[in-house]
């Protein structure tokens, strides 16, 4: 269990940012990237404590075939869990995996990028934007509880079938879709991965492509700044919409903040936008403006830090190119020589 959560802190300060996320996100976020890696863990473990109950205890077809003191052959493992305690483990694991899955997550993601100012008014975008959606499932789950009903009754034991049924159904239905893409797509990948030439020119091509993504990216970032700079010298510090605007600068970076703030008197009284004509916002239209700046934030980071990786892939294949024609005796890095002198194949032969 200690390995399981130390694995799951690492996997998330490695691939989020625990200081500037939602604390409850996070949280839950853990856990269920927990109670995932548990199945990996828990399933050879079941595994190896069922091959040695079956070994002790063996079916009666081929009890006349084992010796008496068959069960001294077997031998026990290290990481052997009584059935008893495995089944409540599964149990735990199993439910709690599924109400995080189709309740507590998809919940909880739409609050998190609700961009209302208000709890009550983030709890009704959460739930109008889960309506459509879980709605449509609950009619047709609806309909095939009243078949179920009519044909053969309803107990809470085969309701219970019903969820498991479904689910496993839906999962094995994602499963054979991604192994039948993965099982051409994975061989084929780790073989053009070999040829560098080709995924040089690959890389090249999706540096462009993912170029041309970031520079969008940071248009229409600076195309919702250019509002928030409007709306933040609209708004003056006394005006009851101020904080809602603070709220929109903190998503925001530092100089924009600095730029926005200037000709902003702190002691100017509050006249409700009478100064300030059509420029002076509504909440709608803040509440709009706060979503652009979530949306297009997110998208200019992530276009950012695919980049990022992609340049560091292409500038590692090229070195490694470069290296390959000139014949070096040692090899040499743009990125660094400690990270990659191993790829260099002249050091084997020193």
């Amino acid at each position: 269990t200690i390995v399981i959560f130390a694995l799951t802190l690492f996997a998330v300060h490695r691939y989020g940012d625990l200081r500037r996320q939602n604390v409850l996100a996070s949280v839950f976020v853990i856990i269920t990237w927990f109670l995932s890696f548990m199945i990996i863990f828990l399933l050879p473990i079941d595994i190896s404590a069922t091959l040695y109950e079956q070994c002790i205890h063996p079916d009666d077809s081929k009890q006349s075939n084992r010796s008496t003191n068959s069960s001294t052959s077997c031998t026990l493992p290290w990481s052997y869990v009584d059935h008893s305690v495995l089944a409540q483990i599964w149990n735990v694991v199993y439910w709690s995996t599924q109400l995080l899955t189709w309740i507590i997550l998809p919940f909880l993601q739409s609050y998190v990028n609700a961009a209302h100012f208000t709890i009550q008014r983030k709890i009704l975008a959460m739930l109008k934007e889960n309506a459509i959606v879980y709605g449509s499932l609950g009619f047709i789950v609806l309909i095939l509880l009243i078949y179920v009903i009519i044909k053969h009754g309803l107990t809470t034991s085969y309701l219970n079938g019903i969820i498991v049924t479904a689910s496993n159904t839906w999962g094995l239905f994602i499963l054979v879709l991604l192994l039948g893409y993965g099982l051409v797509d994975v061989p084929l990948s780790i073989w053009n991965s070999s040829r560098v030439g080709r995924s040089l020119a690959y890389l090249y091509f999706n540096v462009a492509k993912l170029r041309s993504d970031m520079e969008d990216a940071k248009m229409k970032l600076e195309e919702v700044y250019e509002d928030v700079r409007k709306v933040a010298r609209a708004v003056r510090y006394r005006d009851p919409l101020r904080k809602h605007v603070d709220t929109i600068l903190l998503k925001c970076p530092e100089d924009l903040v600095s730029h926005a703030d200037r000709g902003v008197d702190d002691f100017e009284d509050f006249n409700g936008g009478a100064d300030n004509g059509s420029d002076y916002p509504s909440v709608s239209k803040l509440v709009s403006i706060h979503k652009k700046v979530i949306a297009t934030t997110r998208d200019t980071k992530r276009t950012k830090a695919q980049w990022e990786i992609l340049v560091e892939k292409t500038m590692n294949l090229e070195d490694i190119e470069s290296q390959r024609r000139s014949g070096c005796r040692r090899f040499r890095s743009s990125l660094g020589f400690s990270r990659f002198w191993a790829k260099c194949p002249e050091l084997k032969q020193n």
